[in-house]
């Protein structure tokens, strides 16, 4: 199979104030670092337990400016989480992977359809 070119999607998070005196939750980004062809560096946990450099910049991006919580999808267990339920409930999707994904139908029709709004 080709491996394809690095994919980046993502949609713009926007921060909204609140008038009430309860916090918002914030917004979630889901961040798709599963590659189904060649592993870029710095997507690579070495060791598997720890965050690679892109986990940590990106997480350490929304904690730093509030504006945004990481669910982090890097392993194959983790990609079946990519449900049409965890796509209703995020703001934005990033993408940083090679090759094919292995998506459920129902799930690739949700992102395309995530994506178009």
């Amino acid at each position: 199979m080709r491996a394809l070119a690095v994919v980046v999607l993502a949609v713009p998070l926007a921060c909204q104030a609140t008038a009430t005196s309860q916090p918002r939750a914030r917004p979630i980004l889901l961040m798709v670092t599963y590659s189904g062809a060649y592993q870029h560096e710095v997507v690579r946990r070495e060791p598997p337990d720890r965050p690679s450099i892109a986990e940590r910049t990106v997480v350490e991006l929304g904690q730093r400016s509030g504006a945004f919580d990481v669910s982090r999808l890097c392993t194959s267990d983790e990609l079946a989480r990519l449900t049409v339920e965890a796509l209703a409930g995020s703001r934005a999707v990033l993408f940083f992977t090679t090759g094919s994904l292995p998506l459920r139908p129902d799930v690739r029709r949700a992102l395309f359809d995530f994506v178009k709004r």
